[in-house]
């Protein structure tokens, strides 16, 4: 093979190779997402779990969408107001016989998993785990719940919002139907 004809075996290799370069990038230039899309879900997610164990009915419902869903066996809460409604009952319940006593408890979730599905669209899986205070004489509480926590995000006005949660525990049934939305 002569100067030219190596030349353009060359070339043909080299533009092979870019075309694979190429399909390799169009399949994989799916959204990733970025170390800030990374931060604010870890700040949501802390914030739901502070804003909830502190018992703060808004603070609670504004890490939902407007219109989000909160589905559990227990109930089917849709949109914020719903949401706030919950913790507002709960606030306002007498305390328990042995609130006195009773341990603070808190939600941990880890382990997430994020798969992004667009720029404004994720799905995120995590564990959950309700530890209640112990102290360093061992007494108190544990772990009082363990679970599963299936969302879908949806970034709002450039914030991370949860749209959907599905809460999972052991011994659990079927999540209630939600109703449907209201036209």
């Amino acid at each position: 093979m002569d100067k030219s004809g190596r030349r353009v075996a060359r070339l043909r290799v080299v533009a092979a190779g870019v075309s694979v370069l190429a399909t390799g990038v169009g399949v994989a230039a799916g959204y990733e997402g970025t170390a800030d899309d990374y931060s604010q879900i870890s700040q949501l997610m802390t914030r739901y779990s502070y804003t909830l164990d502190n018992h703060d009915p808004q603070g609670w419902a504004g890490v939902f969408t407007e219109d989000g869903l909160f589905r559990a066996a227990q109930f089917c809460l849709v949109g914020r107001k719903q949401m706030a409604d919950l913790v507002e009952k709960q606030n306002a319940r007498p305390p328990p016989a042995d609130a006195a006593t009773r341990p603070k408890t808190h939600h941990i979730n880890e382990n997430r998993s994020i798969e992004f599905i667009d720029r404004d669209n994720a799905i995120a899986h995590s564990f959950v785990m309700v530890v209640a205070d112990v102290g360093r004489d061992h007494v108190g509480g544990g772990i009082q719940v363990t679970g599963t926590y299936d969302d879908k995000l949806k970034r709002v006005r450039g914030h991370w919002l949860i749209a959907d949660r599905l809460e999972v525990s052991p011994g659990d049934g079927p999540p209630l139907p939600c109703p449907p939305p209201a036209n």
